[in-house]
């Protein structure tokens, strides 16, 4: 894809790494707040760029809520983390062609263009690790960003970086495996699931109190510009 649009990266000019986290955010829940920080105080990196996608192409709906929404929540959110930004690159990209799906390889070299010499790691949860050979470049991915991996609480019961290891064997191979392993960061595994937090903003009532699944699994700024524009809702 041609890349059309260079917005620039909101990252401070001190910063000399920098952890990428792209997704629907759809909404964006605890987790996405609270683990990408323990990833970037982990492997001490300087700042942690969020990037909401206009379209995965990974998947077949497009967002619920709309962009300037999820946005602001995503800002909401990270209000008090000097630490992390939001980075509209690949929503700014689509409205010159709203059809093209997101592929992260266009943007990581859009920030290799404007800044060269930050050093990057790309965060991924397990199952998008199992399905990372179908994305665009991977290999190229891997050499400008290399990942760094969450296990979700939902991936497997027991030793879940050990079956993930051995999932992605099948993939790539053993030795390929044995580079995924030291790509995995110990962080807790949160039980949240977006679409879980949805299927409860849909049944919220305007002027009546949040569900418990949202009050558990949103930060509370979400949570009010939820409780003022809520797309999730059924309409009656």
């Amino acid at each position: 894809m041609t890349v059309t649009r260079a917005t620039p990266a909101p990252v401070p000019e001190s910063a000399r790494s920098v952890l990428l986290f792209g997704g629907s955010f759809d909404p964006p829940h605890n987790a996405h707040f609270q683990l990408p920080e323990l990833v970037r105080s982990h492997l001490a990196l300087d700042h942690i760029l969020y990037i909401p996608a206009a379209r995965s192409p990974h998947k077949k709906d497009a967002p619920s809520a709309p962009p300037e929404l999820r946005v602001a929540m995503l800002r909401a959110g990270l209000a008090a983390n000097p630490r992390a930004a939001v980075w509209t690159a690949e929503l700014d990209r689509a409205q010159d062609n709203p059809a093209a799906p997101s592929f992260t390889i266009d943007t990581i070299r859009e920030l290799r263009r404007q800044r060269p010499y930050l050093a990057l790691r790309l965060l991924i949860g397990a199952d998008q690790a199992l399905s990372f050979h179908k994305w665009r470049e991977p290999a190229e991915i891997i050499r400008l960003a290399p990942p760094a991996v969450m296990l979700r609480g939902d991936s497997h019961t027991g030793h879940p970086a050990a079956h993930l290891i051995n999932d992605l064997a099948s993939i790539w191979g053993n030795d390929q495996a044995r580079r995924w392993a030291a790509r995995i960061v110990p962080v807790p595994m949160i039980d949240l699931n977006a679409t879980q937090i949805r299927s409860a903003l849909l049944r919220w009532a305007p002027g009546t109190p949040p569900p418990d699944t949202c009050t558990r699994g949103l930060p509370p700024p979400v949570l009010d510009l939820l409780r003022a524009d809520n797309p999730y809702r059924a309409e009656v």
